[in-house]
């Protein structure tokens, strides 16, 4: 009687790899990657806001405070000024930090009046901000080969501009093919008694 190594040796010396073949990423939904996918650059890219709020200056509201609304920077522009001290921005979420800002208060932690917001919370530098590369930095894997692919991972080559992909080829024939191939899987059988093929120890 054979060892479970034996015999599992035995059966993977006649299977020959699949080969691979160019896909669009739309097609390979449940397919197998057979390349590496790096990401070519950082996401984020910039620091930006996670939140819809204020963009502040974290030294001016070291506690409750009131500051002069400077400016709006919806998601999709810059700002090239600075923020002032004792200014703040009207931010929504995926704009730019602007130039001196260090960290956002959400509009639920703000009361908005004329031209001036009231501050209602103690802000920390950095709060509400996602850092560039916080996410993913560039060269970093980002999907291995032999990972399935699911729209999570379609979603993720998209947003890296790929079109296609290389993956394992989807048509396959029974591995056991030809003289060598039949008499391994004839081996393997006649080996066959249920209940006493030696399985490894489990450590």
């Amino acid at each position: 009687m054979p060892t479970y190594e034996e015999a599992r040796s035995c059966i993977l010396d006649a299977i020959n790899p699949l080969g691979v073949e160019k896909v669009e990423i739309l097609e390979s939904l449940g397919r197998v990657l057979a390349e590496d996918i790096f990401a070519p650059w950082d996401m984020p890219l910039w620091n930006n806001t996670a939140m819809d709020g204020y963009a502040v200056r974290a030294e001016d509201c070291s506690k409750p405070v009131s500051l002069k609304i400077s400016g709006f920077l919806p998601a999709g522009e810059n700002m090239a000024t600075s923020i002032e001290p004792g200014t703040a921005i009207k931010i929504l979420t995926g704009a730019p930090i602007p130039p001196g800002a260090d960290a956002v208060v959400p509009f639920e932690e703000t009361e908005e009046s004329a031209d001036t917001v009231s501050i209602k919370v103690a802000v920390k530098v950095g709060d509400h901000i996602r850092f560039k590369g916080e996410d993913v930095k560039t060269g970093e894997l980002i999907i291995p080969a032999g990972t399935v692919i699911r729209p999570y991972e379609i979603s993720m080559l998209a947003s890296r501009t790929r079109s296609v992909c290389w993956l394992l080829s989807a048509s396959c024939s029974f591995p056991f093919t030809g003289r060598s191939g039949l008499q391994s899987f004839q081996q393997v059988m006649s080996w066959w008694n249920p209940g006493k093929l030696s399985l490894p120890e489990r450590s």
